[in-house]
């Protein structure tokens, strides 16, 4: 049996890359019901991981279809390639992750404990 953090890890890396091609709103509401009853389910804070999910699935910087702002980035073509936009945005969308899986998760538990 994997540990319960081995899930939470896989919907979350599941919304931040869904992000990048979809709606921020509908991932966030496509995976919260599986945080709040796995949470519940283990005796994890749900508040806390539903907190952390919201804010993932808006790091949608890796595609132009992600957001409005990141399509108007990839629009100047003349300051950056897109292909450069979608390399660091994907560099950015890991390194965020990790911040707030590692940072900010301990955070929201700490706060709606």
């Amino acid at each position: 049996a994997l540990p319960p953090m081995y899930f939470i890890l896989f919907v979350m890396v599941f919304c931040l890359v869904l992000t990048n091609v979809a709606n921020n709103m509908m991932c966030a509401i496509l995976c919260m019901p599986f945080l709040v009853n796995f949470g519940a389910m283990v005796g994890m804070n749900p508040i806390a991981m539903v907190c952390v999910m919201f804010i993932l699935t808006e790091f949608a910087l890796a595609t132009p279809a992600a957001s409005p702002v990141t399509g108007v980035a990839f629009s100047y073509t003349e300051w950056v390639s897109s292909g450069k936009m979608m390399k660091y945005g994907v560099l950015m969308s890991a390194i965020l992750f990790v911040i707030f899986m590692c940072i900010g998760f301990p955070i929201a538990n700490f706060v709606f404990a």
